[in-house]
């Protein structure tokens, strides 16, 4: 399963985006970033990662655990059953703004817990 990581960071520098990135990157081991310009201002960066869990409680507590090694105070959303999304805005690696984690279940795997 597939983590989707959104950052807003607080520096419109590219340099210092990469710095602030290659600290996070350090901690949840997240891959490759993409940048672009933040239009309320500083820089979006969007990351994924690979989970190795294939069972969706493992994944929602490894994605729980990955947010939690970078900040806290996180808001939980989401149908259980299909997706987790986690949104802080306080974080131990500075520069961060601003964050979401993202996992959606797969199409297949949710239809077939439905019908359990």
């Amino acid at each position: 399963m597939r983590l989707g990581i959104s950052l807003v960071l607080t520096t419109e520098k590219e340099g210092n985006a990469r710095s602030v990135v290659n600290r996070v990157n350090k901690i949840i081991q997240a891959g490759h970033p993409t940048f672009e310009k933040y239009d309320k201002g500083g820089t979006k960066v969007s990351l994924e990662k690979e989970l190795p869990e294939t069972v969706w409680s493992g994944a929602i507590l490894a994605g729980l655990k990955l947010a939690q090694s970078i900040g806290s105070g996180w808001q939980v959303s989401g149908f259980a059953d299909e997706e987790l999304t986690l949104v802080s805005s306080s974080f131990s690696v500075s520069g961060i703004e601003w964050a979401c984690f993202s996992l959606q279940r797969n199409q297949t795997e949710a239809a077939i817990s439905r019908n359990r």
